[in-house]
């Protein structure tokens, strides 16, 4: 029976914290003992996946839903497989944690030639794929565990992306100190100067406006925000369209909504109204091709 705090305890009860109840992934050789530390939580059930592809598509829906997801490989082949989901969730902005299991730090530092490598000593060849896809990485050892994990989740639920984090077979089970305070305890803090000077901007935009209109996309789920933007629909009693990736953000049987916006390929009425409108209310919006049918969108970014 498992008596000391370690390594291994700490990062999954902070995954805990965040709201995680299942992990998804699947087991190799230097994930295996982490794995036994996963089924034993008592607040975490362990989904395993037919593979790590699978296993990566699998934790972005649930994160889609949740609002955060943890996803365990193994080192080398197994992050390979699961790196086009990760990839997939860096570009819709859906906060995954990648956890690899990898080989023993002295293996690592000595250079040896193991499996699951490219044979040539090198062991960060894979870190640095996922650095492209990832908002935030950490190589755990034990004297700065805590602080790294702590500082790897808080990014990926401030940016709402993946983040990644490599746990070695000889770090996972040492001693550590629990934690002390919560773990989102310390909020993003905003340039006050820079937001001043964009309200009185916006304020002016909008009470100069004839034909406001607010549009809004996926983003505003991704953060939590969909309160925030029906008090704001409330308040100005301004019509409001989405884009198709972010249908379902708001009401569609509320008075002012008017539609979900595809550029040429949007009701007649709704295209006039967005495409003529002199301001629109972007929230949350990215205009890529799939949603604005084909960039046909009648308006520019500025």
């Amino acid at each position: 029976m498992k008596t000391q705090y370690t390594v291994s305890t700490y990062l999954l009860d902070r995954l805990h914290e965040l709201g995680i109840e299942h992990i998804f992934g699947v087991p190799g050789d230097y994930n295996l003992a982490f794995l036994d530390d996963v089924i034993a939580h008592e607040n975490l059930e362990w989904i395993g996946n037919c593979n790590e592809l699978n296993a990566a598509y699998a934790a972005d829906g649930y994160a889609r839903i949740k609002g955060v997801a943890a996803l365990i490989t193994t080192f080398g082949v197994g992050e390979l497989s699961a790196i086009n989901g990760i990839a997939g969730s860096y570009a819709e902005n859906v906060p995954v944690i990648k956890i690899t299991g990898t080989p023993p730090t002295t293996v690592m530092e000595n250079g040896e030639l193991v499996y699951h490598t490219l044979g040539d000593g090198k062991f960060d060849h894979f870190s640095n794929m996922y650095r492209e896809i990832t908002v935030a990485q950490t190589n755990l050892i034990p004297e700065h565990a805590a602080e790294e994990i702590d500082r790897v989740l808080r990014t990926c639920w401030n940016e709402k992306r993946p983040v990644h984090i490599n746990l070695p077979i000889d770090v996972y089970n040492k001693p550590i100190n629990k934690p002390t305070e919560p773990i989102l305890n310390k909020p993003i803090l905003s340039n006050n100067e820079a937001l001043d000077k964009m309200l009185l901007h916006a304020i002016s935009k909008i009470n100069s406006a004839k034909k406001p209109v607010i549009l809004a996309d996926f983003e505003v789920d991704r953060f939590h925000a969909q309160e925030d933007l029906h008090q704001l629909v409330e308040k100005t009693g301004f019509p409001i369209a989405t884009l198709s990736m972010g249908k379902g953000i708001f009401p569609e049987k509320h008075p002012q909504f008017i539609g979900v916006y595809t550029g040429d390929v949007s009701f007649p009425y709704l295209r006039k109204r967005i495409d003529e409108s002199d301001c629109i209310i972007s929230i949350g919006v990215k205009l890529t091709d799939t949603i604005t049918g084909g960039f046909t969108q009648g308006f520019t970014k500025e």
